[in-house]
């Protein structure tokens, strides 16, 4: 029988078993929100992704004090914009709030919980951004 390393109790997320490069909803609580701060955006180019797939230009977000990376959908790469601006320069430094959603429709076409990046009032005030201004409705000359 080969000789087996000393394990050790563990309770956490159960994606940590996983060898994978990415974030995936494995890696976080499904029960509450977690806050990382992005360490930088990266772009990759010619990834092959899971079921063989290729993607030829994807960017992914590297958090501070995380191994994995979170591939960015159009989802959470339009509230990051939303957020931050589309500038991805700007995103570097910044904390934004992660979560689980249940029940995304994934790129194969099955349902599943997905990491998700909230886009309120929460994730702007962690950072001090201001919300974007409210569109004014046009008006008339003269109507004050």
């Amino acid at each position: 029988m080969p000789d087996i390393p000393n394990g050790e109790v563990y309770k956490g997320p159960c994606g940590i078993g996983r060898d994978s490069p990415w974030l995936t909803n494995e890696d976080l609580p499904h029960d509450r929100d977690v806050v990382a701060q992005i360490e930088k955006v990266l772009l990759r180019r010619n990834l092959s992704m899971q079921g063989g797939r290729e993607k030829r230009v994807a960017v992914s977000l590297a958090f501070v004090g995380k191994d994995r990376e979170l591939m960015l959908n159009a989802t959470n790469r339009k509230v990051l914009a939303a957020l931050f601006g589309a500038n991805t320069g700007e995103w570097f430094g910044k904390k934004v709030v992660l979560y689980v959603e249940q029940d995304v429709r994934r790129p194969d076409g099955t349902r599943g919980p997905a990491v998700r990046i909230r886009g309120n009032d929460a994730a702007r005030r962690l950072n001090d951004t201001p919300a974007a201004p409210a569109p004014t409705a046009a008006r008339e000359p003269g109507a004050d």
